[in-house]
């Protein structure tokens, strides 16, 4: 039922987004596209997947998990595939738990490496915006960038070390609620404890969290090189830096759970934050579709995988 009422609210927004800029205007946009920079931002957003999958291994190891690359290739393309039926961007990770559940790893140890997986990546993309705004106010005169990056990545530091902090698991250990008294919901609580544990685990892990933020970095890199990629194929002739700045800003966004895939709040979005640096709507919908468009035909390849890749060798924990 959620996912029918997501599904009614992409086509909301889009047919809002749609009628106040104009379709004549951005399909004129779509046409004058240059196909060969599409070409570029698929491949960097491939990479980007490819990336993400091994960084993500990374973690896993640290559990000595058996999971091997391409099976886990595989996995992260089925769950591509479900996200576009799932709200936000991240929910394509409830598939990705599933086919490793069936590996030799505890359930808890996954969440709790799934978990540290997006907290390093959603740092390492705020990381970048923040950077970029400092090395671009010689050019732009802009502190508002500055300040803006600089709140948002304290507050997610400020989110994470509370998260992380022993005290607030022993507030939910010590807590009497009625979840607690019910004994049906005694093993999902105790999942859930020990997928906090297992997420906390990993702060004292520097050396690996710093190798996983480079990782991550690099893959965040090559999604920014694919939105840089589909502004060139619609002439966009504005600064990288406003690039570098606000797509962090629309990946936060588009996370949010109230559409498939990001669809509809990534174009909403994308009209706001590069509509303030001049860049007319028919345009930055015009670039958020493409992207959209990339995301979503390099996903579908997650559905081949899932029709044809063995289900058993997706869920066998040894395989390669």
């Amino acid at each position: 039922m959620g996912a029918v009422v997501r599904f009614f609210l992409v086509l909301g927004f889009m047919w809002i987004i749609l009628s106040c800029v104009g379709g004549d205007k951005i399909i004129e946009q779509i046409e004058k596209a240059d196909i060969s920079f599409i070409a570029l931002g698929v491949l960097s957003f491939t990479a980007s997947i490819f990336t993400n999958t091994y960084r993500l291994g990374v973690l896993l190891n640290f559990h000595n998990s058996h999971v091997g690359y391409f099976r886990l290739l595989a996995i992260n393309f089925v769950g591509l595939f479900f996200s576009l039926f799932l709200p936000g961007r991240t929910g394509g990770d409830v598939v990705r738990g599933y086919f490793l559940s069936k590996s030799s790893l505890e359930l808890s140890k996954i969440i709790g490496t799934m978990m540290t997986w997006r907290f390093v990546g959603i740092f390492a993309m705020i990381l970048i915006g923040w950077v970029s705004a400092l090395l671009s106010y010689p050019t732009l005169k802009d502190a508002t960038y500055v300040l803006f990056t600089t709140g948002l990545l304290c507050i997610f530091i400020a989110v994470v070390m509370v998260l992380v902090n022993g005290k607030l698991l022993n507030k939910f250990e010590s807590a009497n609620s009625a979840v607690q008294k019910k004994n049906r919901f005694g093993r999902i609580k105790g999942i859930l404890k020990q997928a906090y544990h297992d997420t906390a685990v990993f702060k004292h892990q520097h050396r690996l969290l710093l190798f996983n933020t480079v990782l991550a970095c690099v893959s965040n890199s090559l999604i920014l090189g694919t939105w840089y990629f589909v502004s060139r194929a619609a002439n966009w002739n504005i600064s990288m830096w406003y690039i570098l700045m606000f797509i962090p800003i629309i990946s936060l966004l588009q996370m949010m759970p109230v559409s498939l895939n990001g669809i509809g709040v990534r174009e909403g979005a994308a009209i706001v934050v590069f509509g303030s640096v001049g860049v007319v709507q028919e345009s930055a919908v015009s670039v958020a579709m493409f992207f959209s468009g990339i995301s979503i035909l390099v996903s579908l390849s997650g559905g081949i995988v899932y029709a044809f890749y063995r289900h058993k060798r997706l869920t066998c924990g040894g395989c390669e």
